[in-house]
């Protein structure tokens, strides 16, 4: 039997590091892909990068492969709920962090009381899933999760099972032309035209691009290097689907939400296979 759920996950500060800048440290506005894994893996109690051997994944990770993951920001259903950002300026004084062995002033960006509802798909009953969606309706876990650093506590609320969508409200993604409603997590490189190519008519059915956001989705082999993909988070219609443009559609499933939270929109959420 497949499993089917989702939970809130929100803390106070959150940052999830762009590992591409250096001066300032800059945050993801959502959480990549393998972090999110990571946390689930902490829940479990499984092994993480530090324990694992010279090109291997970790634990954690191969546990989770085959496992779904959508993700939906709370600011695509409540527009207050947009989480504020801030730049935090600290010193480092143990004289680890400069080769020189000086003090360092790091200045880094946090998000503040961000929220999202994290999707999770097994159509495999893994036993890793189960022992997480039991983990989560008991709201324990082996190993506290974070947001990104040790001191950025994550909470885990609102855990919801949805086994009984399963068969009529998640979609292969081949099979959908066009969509509309709260879109959350689709892949920018099947919708085949920019707004500013569109028609004004066509081009209207979009009515704001909330966030376009070039994201971690996976962690290479040997687990020293993450590949990232393009998401489109908006609310508007998008149509001419073009599943061409995806290397394997048959990673990616569509959800289809309509009971969602009560808000009576329409919620689309793209779920994305750990591989």
């Amino acid at each position: 039997m497949s499993i089917f759920f989702y939970f809130k996950l929100s803390g106070l500060f959150a940052s999830f590091r762009k590992v591409d800048i250096n001066e300032t440290y800059i945050t993801y506005q959502n959480p990549p892909i393998p972090t999110l894994i990571g946390m689930l893996g902490a829940i479990n109690g499984y092994k993480g990068l530090m324990e694992v051997q010279k090109g291997k994944l970790p634990e954690y990770y191969e546990k989770f492969i085959g496992l779904y993951i959508g993700i939906l920001p709370s600011f695509l259903i409540n527009e207050n709920k947009f989480p504020n950002k801030t730049i935090l300026t600290y010193n480092n004084s143990t004289g680890l962090a400069s080769s020189k062995g000086n003090t360092l002033q790091i200045k880094e960006q946090i998000l503040i009381k961000p929220e999202w509802y994290i999707f999770v798909y097994d159509p495999n009953d893994l036993e890793s899933t189960k022992l997480l969606r039991e983990n989560l309706r008991r709201n324990t876990c082996v190993y506290v999760p974070y947001l990104g650093k040790n001191e950025f506590k994550a909470e885990i609320s609102e855990f919801n099972n949805l086994e009984e969508h399963l068969k009529k409200e998640v979609k292969d993604i081949k099979d959908i032309n066009s969509i509309e409603g709260i879109i959350s997590m689709l892949s920018y490189k099947i919708i085949t035209k920019s707004r500013d190519e569109m028609p004004i008519d066509e081009a209207k059915k979009i009515k704001f691009m909330y966030l376009l956001e070039n994201l971690p989705i996976k962690l290479s082999n040997n687990s020293d290097r993450q590949f990232s993909e393009t998401f489109a988070f908006l609310k508007g219609q998008v149509v001419n689907i073009n599943i061409n443009k995806l290397n394997q559609y048959d990673s990616y499933k569509l959800f289809n939400y309509r009971e969602a939270f009560n808000n009576g929109e329409n919620i689309w959420i793209s779920l994305l296979r750990v591989s």
